[in-house]
């Protein structure tokens, strides 16, 4: 189908098949350009069968458990039957369902259950979660608060930040109690106690967490956290801590508690890897009361790994 007029090529393969089965399953658009140069405006199956891949690779990251057989009918299903020759069109052995529409197609296989956050709250059920914008806060209370199994926090790379001209908090941003498969993944923490902080948790992961000192306050604040980056406490088993950048985090007069990039405390087998500490008030790394953790390939600046 052109892309330009909507109009079926005459080019364009029609059905039946020889034994009388409808064809095409549906059509995509040609007459496209790419980045390459010497591809410019190029025509047939040549871009239309990338153009289909495309869409179902689509489906496939919003929903990795789809079939072959759900793929199909899921494209079908959603094809535009209004966009084609400028009139609605039933399935035929023309244009088979109509024109792939991946803006339908991939709303169609989102998970069920995705909410919004623009704020602090408990989260109590399973599901995903995705932060939309920066989430100001002015009481004194930790923000998110994870209490249910089967949670994915995705931050969207927006920031959570304690709003008190400056003044750090004494509570943490995000915590996780006694749950098991919950993932903390890219959000920027400013100005809290702890950035993250998993107690009792097993088999999850906390992922591209940033914490940062901005400009927002004059003067600004010493430091991004008022004492951890990231905590694993009491009995939280086989989580993955990677990517996070934790800069200035804690009180360098507070060895007891505070000033550890990423704290692990009576918790065994996590995985701490490939994470950036800089300038912490005490230890990049402290293992403490903690055996079988793996903690490789970290960028500590100062204050090194301990285990006590």
């Amino acid at each position: 189908v052109s892309a330009e007029s909507r109009r079926l090529r005459s080019f364009s393969s029609r059905g039946p098949t020889v034994d009388g089965r409808q064809k095409p399953d549906l059509v995509a658009p040609d007459g496209v350009n790419t980045s390459v140069d010497s591809f410019s405006r190029y025509f047939g199956t040549s871009a239309s069968a990338p153009h289909a891949a495309g869409v179902a690779a689509l489906m496939i990251e919003e929903q990795n458990s789809l079939t072959a057989t759900q793929l199909t009918s899921t494209l079908t299903d959603t094809a535009n039957t209004q966009s084609i020759n400028g009139t609605p069109t039933e399935p035929n052995n023309q244009t088979g369902a109509g024109l792939i529409d991946a803006a339908s197609v991939v709303a169609d296989v989102q998970p069920d259950g995705i909410k919004n956050i623009s704020s602090c709250q408990d989260i109590t059920a399973p599901g995903r979660y995705e932060i939309t914008g920066t989430i100001n806060v002015t009481d004194d209370q930790d923000c998110i608060n994870i209490q249910a199994d089967d949670v994915t926090l995705n931050g969207n790379n927006n920031i959570i930040r304690y709003d008190d001209f400056g003044e750090l908090s004494n509570f943490n941003a995000i915590e996780a109690l006694s749950a098991t498969n919950v993932t903390v993944q890219n959000v920027e923490i400013r100005y809290f106690n702890d950035a993250v902080e998993f107690t009792d948790v097993s088999n999850g992961a906390i992922v591209d967490v940033t914490t940062q000192t901005g400009f927002e306050y004059s003067p600004p604040p010493t430091k991004s956290l008022q004492s951890n980056g990231i905590v694993l406490r009491d009995g939280s088993e086989n989580n993955t801590v990677q990517s996070n950048d934790l800069f200035d985090v804690g009180d360098r007069n507070d060895f007891d508690s505070s000033g550890n990039g990423i704290y692990v405390t009576d918790s065994n087998n996590n995985t701490i890897t490939d994470n950036e500490v800089s300038i912490p008030g005490n230890v990049g790394v402290r293992l403490e009361n903690a055996s079988g953790n793996n903690v490789s390939a970290n960028e500590v600046s100062a204050g090194g790994i301990t285990r006590e």
